[in-house]
Order: C-alpha cells, then structure tokens, then sequence
C-alpha cells in the first residue's frame, strides 16, 4: 500500500503589518520558501508532480500556485493548482496531496500558502454606468449570501464570546499567555529548524535579512485591558490585542510518496494520518474545530489522550477558548509555543507553519500524533492529524 509522507516543510518569519517583509510581492516571498523546501527535500525540482498552493486575500493573481511554481524555478512542465479555503487552505493542500499520492495519482508534491497583509489588494465595484458621477464603492469580502447575514469575523468572535460565556478577562489573560509562550519558544530555538531567513531590498541596493516573527510582544493584563474593543460593542470582548494580527508570511511542505523519498535519502518527517472539514452556523464559525476534532477523532478511533500537542489555530482568543473548554483540551497539550495571537497568522500560509510547528513538537516531548485545526470564515472547521515518524 502506498503511503504519503512529509519530507520537508518551511516557513518564513512572520511579519508585522508594513514589517521586515513588506518590500516583498506575496509570489515573490512564496518562490523563496517553495525553492528551499524544494531543496531540503533533496529531488531534482524536476519530479515535482504538482504544486498545490493559496493566497486568500492575493486577488491579483488568477492562479497563484502557478505564478509561485515558476517564480520558485520549478521547470516549466510543473502544474500548479490554487487553493481556497480561507484560514484552513495549506492545512486542506497538504492534506488533498497526501490522498493523491497514497491513490497512484503522484509521486511529489509542493503544498503551501502564502499572505501578505501588507500588500492586500483594494477591490471596487464595477460601475453601473458610463461616466457616472459617483465614484465606485469599495467590496468587502462576502463569505455567506446575505440570508445567512455575512457576519464579519470580530462579530462571530463577539458571538462566540456571548454564547459560550468567554469574558473579556478570559481573551486578555489567553493573549498574555500565548506571547509569553511564543517568546519563551523563541528564546530556547524550538523554531530554528522550521525558518528559512528571508532577504529583502532595503533601498539603494542594500538588503536587510528577516530572521525572526516580528509580531510578540512582552505583555501583561494591564496593558491588555487598555485596548479598545474592536466591535464597538458596549460588553464586547475582542480587541487587537487579543486577536491575530495582520501580517505577512509564507509556508511550504513537500509531501512524498514513501519508497520514493527512502530512495532519494529524503529526511521523513511525518505523515497525515486523518482529515476531514465540517460546515458549521456561520454566525458562530469560531467553533469550527469542535466539529471538525470530534468528528475525525471518532473516524479514527481515538481521543484525546491519545494525542500529544494541539494546534487551534488562534484566530481570537474568545473561540479559541470556548473550543479548548468544549473539546476539554488539556492546556498544557494546546498551542504550547504560543498561537496565532502572538506569532501571526498569515491566512493560506497558516496551515503549512502549524504543520511544521507541531511536527517539530512532537519530535521534542517524543510523542506521536498531532492535532490541527482552524476554524473557517463562512462557516466551516478543519482538522489533520498528523504522525511523527
């Protein structure tokens, strides 16, 4: 039986809004990290089948995958196919390359994502007619039809706080707790394998390198509890502080058909052993993972204690909170270098950076399986279930 593995997965730094990595295009800074990953892979470029890639908010690219593969100086004859499911889209392209390889399809494939804040682009209405005196309005991303309401995320992270009682002192002290994680990862080089330092111009032909994510910060409830609710929201919970930030980053894995990477002398990481994505109430899309874990939990035989590290992808502290107290996740067990709150979360690239972080993980407490999961805009959740082999 043939069987997938993950030979090799990178990620860049993450960077701040307008930060070390903003002179960068996203293909430009995706092309870097497919190239090493590529590379540390240790095949010809050559017998990459098909790279499988996303850029959620990169509206300026038809085909992003393509415009990477080739950037990357994958040969020409490489296939490229995007990726879309928002949050979860490299977690989903590693995931769906892994079932074409263990199914006869391939032999290689490139998976990943990349998103660059910085560098969204603005999108206007087509006008209605010629010459018209009003100018275009701007469009806001639409992730439901307007009968389901369209709720932009701080509304469902305000929802889920609402429902499931997570109070405003809850979300503050989680954010405190997942910088002080992901400082103290940092500080003893629990990230140094899965970082490729990234140069970028720095005007009049000098060059500046990228070497660390550039979105923790030393803090503390005082100065969290002085932000600002970002709902407007009299009782509201979520602020800048204890949500993702914007940011830039880009990941990339090579997932290998077994026999094919031993005969190449590939480094096997691990594999993916399970995944599935569920549909949730858009309004509440924050609980996602409680559907997509449960679900894929049960389809596997197992539970929770038969896992060593959790990866909820902390896109707010209110959801993640309400998922961990639902699931009854261990807190030691989740996100324990820290989550999406302090290290950033680069949208299509956040699975791929996940996969990497817990692979890594699991390899330093010895244990064996993972879990990752996001949830979804409009409305869905994901999860993977990764082995360290």
């Amino acid at each position: 039986m043939r069987e997938a593995v993950i030979v090799s997965a990178v990620r860049s730094p993450v960077g701040k809004f307008r930060g070390g990595l903003s002179p960068l295009k996203p293909h430009e800074l995706a092309a870097v990290v497919v190239k090493e990953a590529v590379s540390r892979s240790r095949i010809d470029p050559a017998l990459v089948d098909e790279v499988m890639f996303g850029c959620v908010m990169g509206k300026e690219y038809n085909n992003v995958a393509r415009v990477v593969a080739l950037a990357s100086g994958l040969p020409v004859g490489t296939p490229a196919i995007s990726f879309d499911r928002q949050c979860g889209t490299s977690l989903n392209a590693v995931a769906y390359a892994s079932a074409l390889i263990e199914g006869g399809m391939y032999g290689a494939i490139v998976a990943g994502g990349v998103e660059m804040d910085t560098r969204r682009p603005w999108l206007l209405a087509r006008t209605e007619q010629a010459f018209q005196a009003a100018p275009p309005e701007f469009l806001h991303p639409t992730v439901t039809p307007p009968e389901y309401g369209n709720a932009g995320m701080v509304q469902t992270a305000e929802n889920v706080a609402r429902k499931y009682g997570v109070t405003r002192t809850d979300c503050d002290a989680y954010a405190v707790e997942s910088h002080r994680r992901a400082i103290a990862a940092w500080d003893a080089g629990y990230f140094g394998s899965q970082i490729l330092p990234v140069v970028v111009p720095a005007g009049k032909g000098a060059s500046a390198t990228v070497c660390r994510d550039e979105t923790m910060r030393q803090s503390d409830l005082a100065t969290m509890g002085s932000l600002r609710v970002a709902s407007g929201l009299a009782d509201g919970v979520v602020t800048a502080g204890n949500s993702s930030p914007n940011c830039d980053g880009a990941s990339a894995l090579v997932v290998m058909e077994k026999d094919m990477a031993e005969a190449y002398g590939a480094a096997i990481l691990g594999a993916c052993r399970g995944f599935v994505s569920v549909g949730v109430e858009p309004d509440y899309m924050g609980m996602g993972p409680v559907t997509a874990i449960g679900k894929l939990l049960k389809a596997k035989g197992m539970t929770l204690s038969d896992i060593g590290v959790v990866e909820i992808n902390e896109a707010f502290a209110s959801q993640t909170i309400a998922c961990s107290r639902e699931l009854g996740i261990d807190p030691a067990k989740l996100n324990p270098n820290g989550g999406a709150i302090a290290l950033g979360h680069p949208l299509a690239a956040t699975g791929g950076i996940l996969i990497a972080k817990t692979l890594a993980e699991l390899e330093r407490r010895g244990e064996e399986f993972g879990l990752i999961s996001f949830c979804v805009g409009g409305g869905q959740g994901v999860a993977l279930l990764v082995q360290r082999l």
